[in-house]
């Protein structure tokens, strides 16, 4: 104003202002998409749906739609000026940043956005007060023994092998996505991720194949490995050889409120020890076979966990001994499996002292099934076994297990089928409205007993009998 004067009384306040125009570009280039919110003196002139507002993203021009008239300087109450401060935050990705404007002439703020601002984000918490990497395996590559990297929202496109003694945790599993298709396939490392190391977590991350090659998660050879809250899928069809998660030759795994989908086996655990497997979701809805494969592997634990639409269901053979099976619910289509008479919802084959308890069995050719001669000293107990084609199975040699107060009902053919096996004891079952018969016995099934079993019908043939 030169030498001119203003007298602003207490009351009033009087603001000059210029004009702002906003536009985002990386280098040259417009930038589009990016959010942000507009902040002056005392008003939010502009904000985006990040920012809780409803106004636009930066067009494909990189401008913003608006043009602002900002205050610069405010006389307010008073005769002297104040400094007014201009803020514009923005954000793009899972990047944000805040800025001052100068707002002392009318302009256009060109803000230049870097390019790795389109890339995901990987920050090691525990190297250098927080280091950050663009893609998962480099953060990998440069992590110590027990460094924690928090993986951002975001979908990295890459295959990658963990060496190292890590843990590697996403913001969510619904958002934070590991994608692997024919551009990151490498025939001498067929994995979506591989682990390599011992005391490895892994968590809230959501790992999907584009292509059949691949196994989604390989272990082998290590030691407490976790796998929390994870999401393991195959975008594409999978070919017959896929199983999604396999782990073998290890100790003391955590499998844990995973979701999986199937390759042709969906979870397969092989000469494994004192593991925890619980609350997961194997989900065959969308097709394929979806088994959880157990073999040569010894006191384990299996509970909660749901398997939906099944046509394997859960298998525990090959030497498993003294593992838990509990609390568990199979649910097979018969109309998946039911020519495949070796199927069932769970299947001891060869393997003795294991426990299968509180479980819900329904809709597969075969609600238990047991055989072997190694299938010895089982423990079936306190189970729901209903609308299978038989209830429980015990044939080649399965002898000296023990059933106990389980619900076997609305099978279609039997609901107790003993073959060739003997010295089952039945204790407070209730076995109802079989198809054919509630008790079946054939070929040499001999010194098998019933105690406080319910049952309406039974069969016998010359070769066996039932006490």
């Amino acid at each position: 104003f030169g030498s001119g004067s203003i007298d602003v009384d207490s009351d009033s306040d009087f603001r000059i202002m210029n004009s702002l125009n906003i536009k985002f570009v990386n280098g040259s280039t417009a930038f589009a998409g990016v959010e942000l919110e507009l902040f002056n003196y005392d008003t939010v002139l502009y904000a985006s749906p990040f920012y809780g507002g409803n106004d636009g993203a930066s067009g494909s021009d990189g401008f913003i739609d608006s043009e602002f008239t900002v205050a610069y300087e405010i006389y307010n109450g008073s005769s002297t000026t104040e400094d007014v401060d201009t803020t514009l935050k923005y954000h793009y990705g899972v990047r944000g940043k805040s800025v001052e404007i100068d707002m002392s002439t009318s302009h256009t703020e060109t803000v230049d956005v870097p390019s790795f601002w389109t890339k995901g984000l990987v920050r090691n918490i525990d190297k250098n007060g927080g280091t950050d990497y663009y893609k998962i395996q480099h953060a990998i590559d440069n992590a110590s023994a027990g460094d924690t990297l928090n993986v951002w929202a975001w979908s990295y496109n890459e295959s990658i092998l963990i060496d190292e003694s890590i843990s590697l945790i996403g913001n969510s599993s619904s958002t934070t996505n590991i994608v692997a298709g024919t551009e990151e396939y490498d025939s001498d490392n067929p994995y979506v991720v591989k682990i390599t190391a011992d005391d490895v977590v892994v968590k809230n991350i959501n790992f999907t194949a584009t292509t059949s090659d691949f196994d989604i998660l390989y272990s082998s050879d290590t030691d407490a490995i976790s796998l929390l809250n994870n999401i393991f899928y195959y975008s594409s069809a999978f070919s017959s050889s896929t199983t999604t998660v396999k782990l073998q030759y290890g100790d003391n795994h955590i499998i844990s409120g995973n979701i999986i989908y199937p390759g042709e086996g969906s979870l397969r655990l092989y000469e494994v020890s004192n593991c925890l497997v619980n609350n997961n979701l194997l989900d065959s809805s969308s097709g394929g076979g979806g088994s959880f494969h157990v073999s040569s592997s010894d006191n384990n634990i299996f509970e909660n966990n749901t398997l939906d639409d099944s046509v394997y269901g859960l298998f525990i053979g090959g030497g498993s001994d003294h593992n838990i099976i509990r609390n568990n619910t199979v649910i097979s289509q018969s109309s998946n499996c039911y020519t495949c008479t070796s199927y069932a919802a769970i299947r001891i084959e060869s393997s003795h002292n294991n426990t299968i308890i509180a479980n819900n069995l329904t809709l597969s050719e075969k609600g238990i099934r047991i055989g072997g001669s190694a299938s010895r000293d089982n423990t079936i107990i306190d189970n729901s076994i209903s609308d299978n084609n038989f209830g429980i199975h015990f044939y080649a040699n399965a002898d000296y297990n023990k059933v106990e107060n389980n619900v076997i009902e609305d099978s279609t053919s039997y609901g107790i089928y003993l073959d060739n096996s003997t010295h089952i004891s039945f204790w407070n079952n209730t076995i109802s409205s079989s198809g054919t018969k509630d008790l079946y016995l054939e070929n040499n099934a001999i010194s098998n007993y019933v105690v406080n079993t319910t049952f309406s019908t039974v069969s016998v043939d010359i070769t066996s009998y039932l006490t």
